[in-house]
């Protein structure tokens, strides 16, 4: 397999995999060194900001105040696992694929706790999370979703959406424009097929628009 993503080292670490996906990414982490040192890298960092966080948690609890939220994603437990707390790593814009000029489709996943990660491209997102889609900046744009079993359909542009059971390969490609006269499904369904059924080699559909995309792998819970 190829290196962890970010986003798999921290469900790692706060225990979110299912079995058969721990055990992969364990028998990965024994042959890969770069991966081990990640994963040390994320402890070393959650161990320096775990009494910070647990400090700025107490203090809004005594004010009765909710703790700032971020797009770091922490988890703090007693003892041992408290130093093991995930701290989610900013992610710059750059790592979501842009198009010509500043617009780049961001994807997150929502959490219970209101916090969210990043989605970066190729990361593995599981069927029932939430997943917000967006392009910021960008005030008209259509979401269209290509997944490897075929199916093409078209995703809100407010609020969030939740993965269903489908397995595989997935693109988000947002069309950057409001032309009635474009057929964006249509134009979907043909891309798709183009590329042999497989939405990772899908990085346009070829409409007299700007595109920007993302593609994740989605596994069962």
């Amino acid at each position: 397999m190829s290196c962890v993503s970010n986003l798999a080292l921290d469900r790692l670490l706060v225990d979110e995999l299912a079995l058969p996906e721990r055990a992969r990414i364990e028998r990965h982490l024994a042959a890969c060194s770069t991966c081990r040192e990640r994963k040390g890298a994320f402890v070393v960092e959650a161990r320096a900001l775990a009494p910070l966080l647990a400090a700025e948690a107490a203090r809004a609890a005594a004010s009765h105040r909710s703790p700032r939220r971020s797009v770091w994603a922490v988890s703090v437990v007693a003892g041992l696992a408290a130093a093991m707390c995930l701290v989610m790593v900013e992610r710059q814009a750059s790592d979501t694929t842009r198009v010509k000029g500043s617009a780049a489709l961001e994807a997150v996943v929502l959490r219970g706790d209101g916090s969210q990660i990043s989605v970066l491209p190729g990361d593995t997102l599981h069927a029932g999370e939430r997943v917000q889609f967006r392009v910021p900046g960008a005030s008209t744009y259509t979401l269209v979703a290509l997944d490897e079993n075929g199916a093409v359909s078209r995703y809100p542009t407010a609020g969030s959406i939740e993965l269903d059971s489908a397995i595989g390969a997935e693109r988000v490609i947002a069309v950057l424009c409001d032309r009635p006269d474009i057929d964006v499904l249509a134009a979907a369904r043909a891309a798709l097929h183009a590329a042999g059924g497989d939405p990772r080699r899908v990085e346009r559909l070829g409409v007299p628009c700007p595109e920007a995309t993302i593609w994740f792998e989605q596994r069962p819970r």
